[in-house]
């Protein structure tokens, strides 16, 4: 059924249609649509926090994996200094 306007009016929490091509929506239509957005804008604010937690996780593990590889860089040429006299001296 249309009313004056050109706008359908059958059904209550139905999106309406007008003839000019432009979507109307009934208060409890918007009211959910909104409530449907903010608990989405809501999730996607807690998956960001989650994703920033788990980035400095990430940034300080590999903080201490950079620096324990160091140490064994470091070890390693100590070890090759001391394979190196090691064998020069045995050799003398």
């Amino acid at each position: 059924m249309l009313d004056n306007n050109s706008i359908s009016n059958l059904g209550k929490g139905k999106t309406l249609a007008s003839s000019n091509g432009i979507k109307a929506y009934s208060k409890e239509v918007l009211r959910e649509e909104i409530r449907r957005l903010t608990i989405t804008n809501v999730q996607l604010a807690n998956d960001k926090l989650d994703i920033e937690a788990v980035k400095t996780r990430f940034e300080a593990d590999k903080a201490r994996l950079i620096s324990k590889k160091n140490i064994f860089v470091a070890k390693k040429k100590k070890l090759q200094i001391e394979l190196a006299v090691a064998i020069s001296t045995a050799n003398i």
